[in-house]
């Protein structure tokens, strides 16, 4: 990213951070309390067993499930590259995937279908044009 937001973007803070996140389905725990934070400059890898509740978790953070329990805080200001935007990790609902992809929070999924004539860059951004600026 060449943009240059702050002083920060060299050292490592937190960006976001997941308090006790909670998911069921028809009376089945798929994420139990999970918490974590992430700061600028981590690569993270989300690691279980099948059934462990790693597809639910990212889609609780795409926008796509609800969480029943916990918190989400992100850092705007990272996440929008813009420096008027407040400093520091603020609470954040992503109540649909178009809020996720305005923040810049999107999902490729494991059997992602693509479109044989775009490239790469244009099969991820696919959808975007119709999403980005809706709430």
């Amino acid at each position: 990213m060449a943009n240059q937001v702050s002083s920060q973007d060299n050292k490592s803070y937190p960006i976001m951070k997941l308090t006790n996140i909670s998911k069921t389905f028809t009376g089945i725990k798929a994420v139990d309390e999970v918490s974590l934070e992430i700061n600028s400059g981590e690569i993270l890898a989300v690691l279980g067993e099948n059934g462990a509740g790693k597809s639910t978790l990212m889609k609780i953070l795409s926008g796509i499930h609800q969480p029943e329990k916990g918190s989400i805080h992100i850092n705007l200001n990272w996440f929008l590259r813009k420096q008027n935007m407040p400093q520091g990790l603020m609470p954040f609902r992503i109540f649909n995937p178009n809020k996720a992809i305005q923040i810049g929070i999107g999902m490729v999924y494991q059997h992602f279908k693509l479109i044989e004539p775009l490239t790469v860059r244009d099969n991820i951004m696919l959808g975007n044009e119709i999403t980005i600026g809706r709430t």
